[in-house]
């Protein structure tokens, strides 16, 4: 080359960029929320499928015109599904028995039931334990007994009849506190008494028409085979207590 020819200097190339740490977790919790949000996502989407599934398998069981409320298992739930053994399953039921046409029909119906076991995607299972609540309007009890029902206050129920006494025929009012046979699934008054206006009766007569017009009444139509185990009353109603082991829920 001739000292006479310019020298060509090829410009330096620039470094490569370094990625900022910051970018790089940034980078790793964005898709870390990803990850979660997707498991948490269907996590709450197999929920929300057990849930409808048992609510229709369930509202025949139940007799209900509308489905029941079903809250199954708990977080996270796919686990529980694939074992088959759930921690518990809630149901809240309005207007229990009356497409079935039971006698005693519930207003509504609160339970939980624990230990759920089910093989086969809920189309069978069945509950360890079981127990809650049933509110029972008056007039549901009314139709069970057979009287016509009403609050007395103070925890008790009255009802009216018209009898015959001492050749008389006379309107008897009863009033008791209801009284549960947990055993026997029975309901009748504790501590009856009698009135009957303007007639004061020999205690003899009072006994007598006590033990005629208070029986036990058999108790029918509490679903899923529950059972009462405790009774309490008001102006509203009747608040019972309900349990039952080794419940069929849904199959």
């Amino acid at each position: 080359m001739s000292s006479g020819e310019p020298t060509v200097v090829m410009p330096a190339q620039p470094p490569a960029p370094r990625r900022s740490p910051v970018r790089s977790v940034v980078v790793v919790v964005l898709a870390v929320v990803v990850c979660v949000g997707l498991v948490i996502g269907g996590d709450y989407a197999a929920r929300a499928w057990a849930d409808s599934e048992v609510a229709e398998r369930l509202q025949p069981k139940l007799g209900t015109p509308t489905l029941p409320t079903v809250d199954v298992g708990s977080f996270p739930f796919i686990p529980q599904a694939l074992s088959g053994d759930v921690s518990s399953v809630r149901v809240q039921a309005q207007d229990v028995g009356v497409t079935t046409g039971e006698k005693l029909q519930l207003r509504q119906l609160d339970v939980t039931a624990t230990g759920v076991h089910s093989d086969d995607r809920f189309q069978t299972s069945t509950a360890d334990h079981v127990q809650g609540t049933a509110l029972i309007d008056l007039s549901a009890l009314s139709e069970l007994v057979g009287e016509k029902v009403s609050s007395a206050g103070d925890g008790k129920v009255s009802f009216t009849r018209t009898t015959s006494v001492l050749g008389q025929q006379l309107q008897v009012v009863v009033t008791g506190r209801p009284s549960l046979d947990a055993a026997a699934q029975t309901l009748t008054l504790a501590d009856p008494s009698v009135e009957v206006a303007n007639v004061t009766l020999p205690q003899t007569v009072v006994d007598l028409l006590i033990r005629t017009l208070v029986k036990p009444v058999d108790i029918t139509g509490i679903p899923l085979g529950l059972k009462l185990t405790s009774v309490s009353i008001d102006d509203t109603g009747v608040t019972a207590e309900v349990a039952g082991d080794d419940v069929a829920l849904t199959g």
